[in-house]
Order: structure tokens, then C-alpha cells, then sequence
């Protein structure tokens, strides 16, 4: 009797080993082909991530260089408001053919607190504009009082439009001191 279980239980014990040793084989290629394929497409998708990275920095590039472009373009042509003994006087065709150029090229390339704060000194420009004309047509001129008022704002709105302009450009906690300078 101990000699059929021995038989039973060596038989047994070959099986599975057999099936042991067989069940590993099967694990290590089954694994070794998932592994090889799940390898390719996470290769695949770092390369796709990278490339995408690069065509995304590339066109954040480009955007801030368009934008410091027509920035400069703008700040340039705004001083028209500020260099002037009266900022009520009339530009010339030249003056404001280069600020309507470079706002134009603005409402393309900027962000919303950029167009805020040009529109805000528009607006200004506008309302003294219409002061004058209302001054004029009651034969007056607009005071030195009201010129040096409007030419502080003037100013104040511009510093203020400068700083939106360098927070775009990546100097987002800048804290400047704009002076204004003239000979």
C-alpha cells in the first residue's frame, strides 16, 4: 500500500513541478511580451509629450516675442499723449498713424488688462478732447490747472498700462518705478 501511495504522490509531485515550472515559463514570456509592448507605448507616449512640449513652448515663444514686438510699437507711439506741453493738442498724421497701427496690432496680440488699460487712456484722450472743443466754442482756453490735471493722469494711466505690459511679458511681480524724463 505505501508503495501505490508513493507512486500516487511522486507522480503527483512531478505534475506539479511540471506545472509549476510550466506556469512559470508561461508567466515569464507572457510578461516579457506585455512588458515589451507596454514599453513601446509608454515610449511612444513620452515622445509625443515632448514633441508637444516643444510645439507648445515654440508657439508661447512666439507669442511673447510678437507681443513685446507691438508692445514696443505701442509704447513708442503713446508718449504722443504724454510729450506735449498740452496733451489736448492735435498729433500729427504721422503720430497718430503709428499709434492706431500699433493699438490695432494690440487687439490681436494681448491679453484683456492690456486692452484695459490703453482703452482707459483712449477714453481719457477722448473726454479731454471734447473739453476742448466745448472750451473753444465758448472762446475760452482750458487752463494750466486743467492741462498739468489731465497730463498727471495722463501719466498715472500710463504707468499703469507699462506695468500690464511688463506682467505679460514675464515680469509678473514687477515693481517699478516708471519715471518719465524729459529734455
Amino acid at each position: 500500500m505505501n508503495n501505490h501511495y508513493d507512486v500516487i504522490n511522486e507522480i503527483t509531485n512531478e505534475l506539479l513541478f511540471t506545472l509549476g515550472l510550466g506556469g512559470f515559463l508561461f508567466v515569464l514570456i507572457f510578461g516579457g511580451i506585455i512588458w515589451f509592448f507596454f514599453n513601446q507605448k509608454v515610449n511612444r507616449i513620452e515622445q509625443t509629450f515632448a514633441s508637444e512640449l516643444k510645439r507648445n513652448r515654440a508657439t508661447e515663444l512666439d507669442l511673447i516675442y510678437r507681443r513685446r514686438e507691438v508692445y514696443g510699437r505701442l509704447i513708442k507711439s503713446m508718449r504722443v499723449f504724454l510729450q506735449k506741453g498740452d496733451p489736448t493738442e492735435k498729433s500729427t498724421a504721422e503720430e497718430k498713424s503709428e499709434f492706431l497701427a500699433a493699438y490695432d496690432e494690440m487687439y490681436i496680440w494681448a491679453p484683456d488688462e492690456v486692452l484695459k488699460a490703453v482703452n482707459d487712456i483712449v477714453k481719457l484722450k477722448r473726454i479731454w478732447a471734447a473739453k476742448k472743443v466745448e472750451a473753444q466754442e465758448a472762446n475760452k482756453e482750458l487752463g494750466k490747472t486743467d492741462i498739468a490735471a489731465l497730463q498727471i493722469k495722463f501719466r498715472e494711466l500710463h504707468k499703469i498700462c507699462v506695468q500690464k505690459i511688463r506682467q505679460d511679458c514675464g515680469f509678473e511681480e514687477t515693481e517699478f518705478d516708471y519715471s518719465y524724463v524729459s529734455f
